[in-house]
């Protein structure tokens, strides 16, 4: 009887929860137009007619398209990663750790739409046009950062259903909601105030990293205790998606860039991140996808 009124409080909790996630997206949609978010400017300020001096871009019609080769990569990321949520929650069976992969893809599949199109297709569209001063972020971008980390947590759940017993389950589930609850509510604050750590994307790394340790610990506890394909598949999914973030902080770091820009090439630090999550997901679609299950 115990563990049964455990299990139904945490049914209840994790019921509250998702209504309090949706309670506060509502909150957004009410809120975004009244909120101080346009105040976050570039440091010092980049006047609108020289946001296509700092990177490339071209006219098409009456638009302003910048970083088109870039675009271009992280709509292919998007896309793909919509298509690998689609195979995952097609070929789910009853297995709920294909269900949760499948919502994973998706949320991250919607954040990078959002992400190219804020942060490169149609950036100086959003938040350049009109303006003599460019705005430094856009609620495209707010709502990328949520998907991201909802999408970290829903992988989060995933892998529990993988590794765990009920009560990890459980858990993992009352931690990924929390944790997409705990950080709208911080960036609809950082939107408020305005605040731009709050609402940066360096902040929502720094917010998203801890399921992702979670993952990575649980996957070699349970891969020391026995090797099988799944473990081994998860292990080199995991030591992939390290590299692709140490090469993408390493690019950045030299500013290659900027240098590259220079020199009229248009590869950038976002490019080898998109292009290495790319890698990521063709793994997980070739290797890891037919091996999940419960």
């Amino acid at each position: 009887m115990g563990h049964l009124s455990y299990f139904q409080s945490m049914n209840w909790l994790n019921r509250k929860i998702s209504k309090k996630t949706l309670s506060l997206l509502l909150l957004f949609a009410s809120l975004s137009s009244c909120s101080r978010l346009e105040d976050l400017r570039y440091e010092p300020n980049l006047p609108a007619e020289n946001f296509c001096d700092l990177q490339p871009c071209i006219e098409i019609g009456s638009w302003t398209v910048s970083q088109p080769s870039s675009s271009a990569l992280v709509f292919l990321l998007a896309f793909f990663s919509l298509f690998l949520a689609f195979q995952f929650y097609r070929n789910r069976g009853g297995h709920r750790s294909k269900f949760y992969w499948a919502l994973s893809m998706l949320l991250g599949g919607i954040g990078a739409l959002l992400a190219g199109v804020s942060f490169q297709a149609f950036g100086y569209e959003i938040k350049c046009s009109g303006q003599i001063d460019c705005s430094w972020t856009s609620w495209w971008e707010i709502y990328y950062n949520i998907c991201t980390v909802a999408a970290a947590g829903a992988l989060l759940v995933a892998i529990s259903y993988s590794w765990m017993g009920k009560l990890g389950q459980h858990r993992a589930k009352i931690y990924a909601g929390c944790s997409t609850l705990v950080y709208s509510s911080i960036i609809l604050i950082g939107c408020m105030l305005p605040n731009k750590f709050l609402v940066s994307f360096e902040f929502m790394i720094l917010f998203s990293l801890p399921a992702y340790l979670i993952v990575f610990i649980l996957n070699l506890k349970v891969y020391r205790s026995g090797k099988t394909p799944l473990r081994t598949a998860m292990i080199r999914s995991w030591v992939l998606l390290v590299l692709v973030f140490l090469c993408y902080s390493v690019y950045g770091a030299m500013d290659i860039t900027g240098q590259l820009w220079a020199k009229g090439i248009w590869f950038s630090d976002n490019d080898v991140l998109h292009l290495g999550m790319l890698a990521w997901l063709v793994y997980i679609y070739f290797e890891l996808r037919r091996l999940v299950v419960d």
